[in-house]
């Protein structure tokens, strides 16, 4: 049996504009906007290929989750400005079907917009996937994960409300 995904989706209204909140996710590699964006946690962001608003586009990041220091390579596979961006990880994790990312961007009214973070993540490779799921779960604790993006939520309306 393959190791289940995992999911955590975490909303966030901010008093912004759509543009804006797309302007910083597309920008996280300039102005040092991804340490702005968890002071705590975000270590590094490198962008390796493209420009982060178009798909195709790489980039490279290390972050805190807990004890555990993610380092991570993705792909933007899905762009629709300003409503959407989808994420996969890179060559080679994305032989593994490690999962996916994305930030739903959407207009409540005038002065309002929501934040969807949606993450999916774990191994669904058939055997090899329950294996690297119980190793994974030695060093990486789900509370971690859900709290970190529960943060990152906060701190991008802290950061961007007008």
């Amino acid at each position: 049996m393959d190791a289940a995904m995992r999911t955590i989706t975490e909303e966030t209204v901010i008093c912004t504009t759509p543009e804006r909140i797309w302007n910083f996710l597309v920008s996280l590699h300039t102005d040092g906007n991804y340490k702005k964006w968890h002071p705590r946690d975000h270590i590094l962001y490198r962008l390796l290929k493209g420009d982060m608003a178009h798909a195709g586009s790489e980039a490279y990041f290390q972050e805190h989750l807990g004890t555990f220091t993610l380092r991570l390579r993705y792909r933007l596979i899905k762009a629709r400005f300003p409503e959407y961006l989808e994420y996969a990880a890179a060559f080679p994790l994305s032989l593994l079907r490690a999962g996916k990312a994305s930030f739903t961007i959407a207009s409540l009214d005038a002065h309002h917009t929501q934040l969807t973070a949606y993450a999916e993540y774990g191994y669904t490779v058939p055997v090899l996937g329950n294996l690297i799921e119980a190793i994974a779960g030695l060093v990486v604790n789900q509370a971690d994960i859900v709290q970190h993006v529960h943060e990152e939520g906060e701190y991008m309306k802290a950061l961007l409300e007008t």
